[in-house]
């Protein structure tokens, strides 16, 4: 009892500031949603929702972003699970190479941008010619260097985590069941795969909310108007922002967040379930 009132008292601190920062100017947010504008704060009902889902621009944010995350996501978790169990399979404590994965989340992207830019972007780099000649879309060339940004960025620390799932699983499994004859794939579907699901689950999730974070690997690409196969929903919004018509702006938030916020609880529901057969 007193090791959970000392760490409520611990954690009491970040959710206030959650709450406020967050929650509260979420909530507050939401009187934009149904009045004229900022300027003109006439109730409106649902005009705003109504004339944002009908705006052909949000429903092409809305559909980019989901396919990239749709695409993205689960490249990443099973190339850093593949990373992550081919540096376990080193053995040692390996440090220096969990540094060296940590790096990319490290760098600022404006310092990185010029070399993606000039490699994948330009219409006269090597990579961008090279793809067009095999036949990649124009939408598909302006896709490919906001997949390798993400992948990049979010692979090393990714890897960190599933290498902490697997430190914890008993050697002596995998030596009985060498012992029976289990190989690789074996040994992988039946002891490592069952024993880090929970991490899995955490690291897909995760990964899905810095997904939605690539808006600023798009934005220093290609700017506040880039090619419609990457025009986020964060565009549609970023772009209202300065034309001050904060009424579409939170409107289009509420909207997306909501999504957001059921894709994660049917996804948080499934994996509740998951447990309680387990």
């Amino acid at each position: 009892m007193r090791m959970q009132r000392r760490a409520m008292l611990i954690a009491a601190p970040l959710m206030l500031c959650f709450l406020f920062l967050y929650v509260f100017t979420f909530l507050y947010s939401l009187k934009y949603t149904v009045t004229e504008s900022a300027f003109s704060p006439e109730f409106v009902g649902l005009k705003n929702y109504q004339q944002v889902f009908e705006n052909k621009y949000f429903r092409l944010g809305m559909k980019n972003t989901f396919e990239i995350m749709a695409v993205s996501v689960p490249i990443l978790v099973a190339f850093s699970l593949f990373l992550a169990l081919e540096v376990s399979a080193l053995g040692g404590n390996y440090r220096l190479l969990r540094g060296a994965f940590l790096l990319p989340m490290l760098i600022p992207s404006a310092s990185v941008m010029p070399v993606f830019t000039n490699l994948f972007v330009s219409q006269h780099s090597f990579f961008y010619r090279l793809f067009s000649e095999w036949g990649f879309s124009r939408g598909q060339l302006a896709r490919l260097p906001v997949y390798l940004l993400f992948l990049w960025k979010n692979c090393g620390f990714n890897m960190i985590l599933f290498l902490s799932a697997l430190r914890v699983i008993p050697g002596e499994l995998y030596e009985a069941a060498s012992l029976d004859g289990a190989g690789r794939v074996r040994l992988f579907t039946r002891i490592t795969l069952p024993a880090i699901v929970p991490t899995l689950f955490f690291v897909t999730v995760y990964s899905m909310v810095q997904s939605l974070r690539i808006f600023k690997e798009v934005y220093l690409l290609y700017g506040a108007y880039p090619d419609p196969s990457v025009y986020l929903v964060q565009n549609y919004m970023n772009n209202h922002f300065y034309k001050l018509n904060y009424q579409y702006l939170t409107t289009g938030a509420v909207i997306f967040a909501v999504i957001v916020y059921v894709v994660v609880a049917v996804m948080y529901h499934f994996e509740g379930k998951r447990g309680l057969s387990s």
